[in-house]
């Protein structure tokens, strides 16, 4: 849900290795059709109160500043994979938005509460990401209190052409979001261990 960068990217990377993707977007429907078109029979656009009757996992990529508007938009996710991919920036992309005490990724937990969520797909940018996919694949960090929903996220991310790495329960996030030690570095899988014990401290 949100078909923006991070959307397309991995979308379109997701219905080259065979997995069937619906994106949906509430603004520019026809540019998003115009898109989804040249993917191929695999790939759909749905409204986006279906998207979750139609997926095993939700992707949630809307702008922070929308997470609740666009979780009041879908359709009940109770038992679904919802990955939330947000970094907690203002609207004008200029700074990061006070949680005081909480993270971005707790957020979206409150408003998905029936919902397997997992955090990926939010650590690299889309260009360092698009980068990897074709030369030396980097780490996406995963965060979840669910082990399968956690599985079945790397299992993407590999398919994605990137490195799946499980830091451990939803808290763990606050290492690999926005403003957090592990966000928008570069790590390959032989040094990624060492990163993640420093940022623990």
């Amino acid at each position: 849900m949100g078909a923006g960068n991070v959307g397309r990217l991995y979308g379109e990377e997701w219905v080259k290795r065979g997995h069937e993707v619906a994106f949906s977007y509430v603004r520019d429907v026809g540019r998003l059709e115009s898109f989804v078109g040249l993917l191929g029979a695999r790939a759909y656009v749905l409204e986006v109160e279906d998207v979750a009757a139609f997926s095993d996992v939700v992707i949630f990529a809307p702008p922070f500043e929308q997470i609740e508007h666009a979780a009041a938009l879908l359709g009940p996710v109770s038992g679904k994979v919802v990955v939330d991919t947000t970094n907690p920036f203002n609207p004008e992309r200029t700074g990061l938005v006070d949680l005081g005490t909480s993270t971005a990724s707790e957020k979206v937990a409150e408003l998905f509460r029936d919902a397997l969520v997992v955090k990926a797909l939010h650590n690299v940018s889309v260009e360092q990401a698009a980068s990897a996919m074709r030369e030396t694949p980097v780490v996406v960090f995963i965060a979840g209190d669910d082990n399968r929903a956690k599985d079945t996220v790397a299992g993407l991310i590999a398919d994605a052409g990137l490195v799946p790495f499980d830091t451990g329960d939803l808290s763990t996030a606050v290492l690999s979001e926005a403003p957090g030690p592990l966000f928008m570095n570069e790590y390959n899988e032989s040094a990624v261990a060492a990163a993640v014990a420093t940022a623990r401290g």
